[in-house]
Parts: structure tokens; C-alpha cells; sequence
């Protein structure tokens, strides 16, 4: 008995970090480990299961996890309990109908730390686009249509083939913008407030541009693509609206204008080192510009009386824009030169809103020359008309050229 005791203390001493002799180290607390959605992808108004797994069984009482989504009208539970004992546990995700295909983030949190998941809702609404995207002399044409009841996103090519309907519920939808990279940003009010969204065209897949808590609409993209302008309303102001810059892919916007009349509808330079824009400041609304890093405002145009916002030339040296032809009820598009600030007239028909083809020959206007709102292409240097690209009566316009292929 005696070397067995003797052997027992050994053992002990050698293994008290074991535990010999009744003292034991608890194992850590159970961490998140990750987060899942299966199935990844639904269809709008389909649902979806989470599963949340720990690093270890959770302890007596439970763990509690909280839960959160990016995309509105998405439910998860607020909390969730992996029950006392258990690695993992599940949570309903419910979706609703949603215009285009769009990514929502699953959070779950726990413990100071958080995990995330990816869910795409898919939409019925919009069919799969009929033509590619990229293909050698193609030039796409993003613009809103009323041929639905509302506004509406739709893109045409410049041949007038390859009708592509863009997006599809709720709220008028507004200003589309091309970056090069094939994302399209444009305004809607489907949410009840303005706000900016970024679909892609090819995945279809949307997120919203983070603003804060202001009012944003008219975005144009950066010549790079990684700004975007916009007309932006301070939260219960309505009566008074700036110029903005913001990172397209997320940052806090820039306020680049005075902040006392109504500064709206900005447009790069081709360089993108100036922001033009329309403003009431003087009485009437004149092109003016502001360097996109910010600085001095300065007016381009005098007593114009413009209408719409501008676009500038591709070669960077004028800027067109509609304005009130004189003693006639219809408008006409101008394009002033910027060294000389000679003005020519380059429509003299019910035209409005120009936006240029990449090489600057042609100009797509929105005109009333047929009856209803359409969109036609002109020659810039005779004005003459090459084609009408839309015959709905429903009123398309506000157009925009995209910068590819």
C-alpha cells in the first residue's frame, strides 16, 4: 500500500495540470463559429433557413444571438437561442417581392463578435436580358419610361434593337447613370424618400448608395466610376438642394455647393475634374460648375433659362443643354462652347434632356416632334434626325449614353 501511495503521489505531481487531486480549468465559453442561409438564393416572397453554429455547447440557460438584414422586407428573429448544450441552432428567413435580383447581408452576433451570410432574393418581375452587355459596336442607352404606369428603368441599344427592361416595382424611377465596370445607379421613391441604388446589369443584383439621412436624386457617375454626384435634400428641407460627391463604393457624401437655392442635375466633365450643374441662383437657372474636389462655384452659361440638367462634350470643350426658345412654347438643345461661350443651336424642334454617344456625332434627345415623348438620335453637327429608337406613347426620356464597350 505503501508504494502505491507513493506511486499515486508521482502521478499526481507529474499531471496536476490535469486536474489530479480535484482541481480542473473550465473550457472556454462557446464563440460564434459562422452563420449559413440554405437555400442561397429565393425568390422573392420564398423563404430560407439559418443556421448558426457555435465554437462549443452553450452553456446552462443558453446562448442568445442576435440577428439583423440589410434588405427591407427581409424578417429574421431580432434573437435567437442556441439551446443550453447544443453547437448550433436554426432561424426563419422570411422575403418578399423585390424588383430585381438583390444581395441582403445576414449578421448574427454574440459574444462581441459577428458572422455574416449572403442571401440572394431573386425577382420574377424582370426578364432575363435579351443581349449582351459588352459586344464590339454596341452602345447602350439607359432611360425611364412611363409605358407601365410608372417610371421605369428600361436600356436600348443605339440601333434601336435590344429593348431591355431594367426594373419594375414600385416608385418612379429616374436618371440613370453609367459607370465602367456595367453598374447603372439611378433614383427611386419606392421606398417612400429618395434614394440612390446600384444594380449591376449583368447579375442584376442591387444594394442601395449609403447617403445618410439625406434625400438623394438625378446620381451621375465619375468618368472612373468610383464617384457619384447627386442633387441631395437635407432631411424637412424641400425648398433648397446641393450638389454631392460620394464614393460608389461607400463613404460619407461631400457637399460641394452653397446651400441656398436649388443646385441640381450634375454632370462630369469628361476628365472628371469639374461637376457641372443647374442652379436658380441669380434668378434663373444657369450651368454652373465646381471643381469635384471641391472650391470655387462658377457660372458657365447667363439668362439661359435652362431646363434639365447639362452634358458636357465628349471632347470636353462645350456644354449642351435645353432651354426656352424665344417667343415659341416648345425648348431647344444648344450647345455652348466653353472658350468662346458661343452658343449654337443644335435642335429647334420640342427637344430636350441631350446626352451624348461616346464619339460625340451623335446626341439622343427626348422630343415631342412625333406627338408623344420618344427618344431620337441626332447628327450633332447638322441636327439632322438619324433615327427614332422609341415610338411608346407612354413618354420615355432622360437618357444616358453608357461608356462601353
Amino acid at each position: 500500500m505503501k508504494g502505491t501511495r507513493s506511486q499515486l503521489a508521482i502521478l499526481c505531481a507529474a499531471l496536476a495540470a490535469m486536474g489530479c487531486g480535484g482541481s480542473t480549468t473550465p473550457p472556454p465559453p462557446a464563440a460564434l463559429a459562422s452563420v449559413t442561409v440554405s437555400p442561397a438564393s429565393v425568390e422573392g416572397g420564398a423563404s430560407s433557413i439559418g443556421t448558426i453554429t457555435l465554437t462549443g455547447a452553450a452553456p446552462e440557460g443558453g446562448a442568445a444571438v442576435a440577428i439583423s438584414s440589410t434588405l427591407q422586407g427581409t424578417t429574421v428573429p431580432a434573437i435567437t437561442l442556441v439551446p443550453a448544450g447544443e453547437t448550433s441552432t436554426t432561424f426563419f428567413i422570411g422575403t418578399s417581392a423585390v424588383p430585381v435580383d438583390t444581395a441582403t447581408t445576414i449578421t448574427v452576433g454574440h459574444g462581441g463578435e459577428t458572422r455574416t451570410a449572403i442571401l440572394t432574393v431573386t425577382s420574377p418581375l424582370i426578364p432575363a436580358h435579351p443581349c449582351p452587355l459588352r459586344a464590339p459596336g454596341a452602345q447602350w442607352l439607359g432611360f425611364s419610361s412611363r409605358r407601365s404606369g410608372q417610371f421605369d428603368l428600361y436600356a436600348v441599344r443605339a440601333d434601336g434593337t435590344c429593348l431591355t427592361r431594367l426594373t419594375g416595382v414600385g416608385g418612379d424611377e429616374l436618371f440613370i447613370t453609367w459607370s465602367p465596370a456595367g453598374t447603372f445607379a439611378y433614383a427611386s421613391s419606392r421606398s417612400g424618400n429618395m434614394k440612390i441604388y446600384v444594380q449591376d446589369f449583368d447579375s442584376r443584383l442591387e444594394t442601395v448608395l449609403g447617403v445618410g439621412d439625406l434625400a438623394a436624386t438625378s446620381p451621375a457617375f465619375s468618368p472612373d466610376g468610383t464617384l457619384v454626384a447627386f442633387e441631395g435634400y437635407a432631411a424637412g428641407v424641400t425648398a433648397v438642394s446641393d450638389v454631392y460627391v460620394v464614393p460608389a463604393a461607400g463613404g460619407a457624401p461631400v457637399k460641394l455647393t452653397n446651400g441656398t437655392t436649388y443646385n441640381a442635375g450634375p454632370a462630369w466633365s469628361p476628365d472628371g475634374s469639374q461637376i457641372y450643374f443647374v442652379s436658380n441662383r441669380t434668378g434663373r437657372y444657369d450651368v454652373w460648375k465646381v471643381p469635384a474636389a471641391g472650391g470655387t462655384e462658377t457660372q458657365v452659361t447667363t439668362a439661359s433659362g435652362i431646363l434639365g440638367r447639362p452634358a458636357a462634350t465628349p471632347d470636353g470643350t462645350g456644354i449642351a443643354f435645353t432651354r426656352a426658345a424665344s417667343g415659341a412654347a416648345f425648348s431647344e438643345v444648344v450647345i455652348q462652347d466653353l472658350a468662346t461661350s458661343g452658343v449654337r443651336v443644335v435642335s429647334s424642334q420640342a427637344d430636350g434632356e441631350p446626352t451624348f454617344d461616346r464619339t460625340g456625332a451623335g446626341m439622343v434627345v427626348t422630343s415631342f416632334r412625333g406627338g408623344d415623348a420618344d427618344l431620337w438620335l441626332l447628327d450633332v453637327a447638322t441636327g439632322a434626325a438619324v433615327r427614332q429608337l422609341t415610338t411608346d406613347p407612354g413618354m420615355d426620356g432622360v437618357a444616358e449614353f453608357a461608356p462601353f464597350p
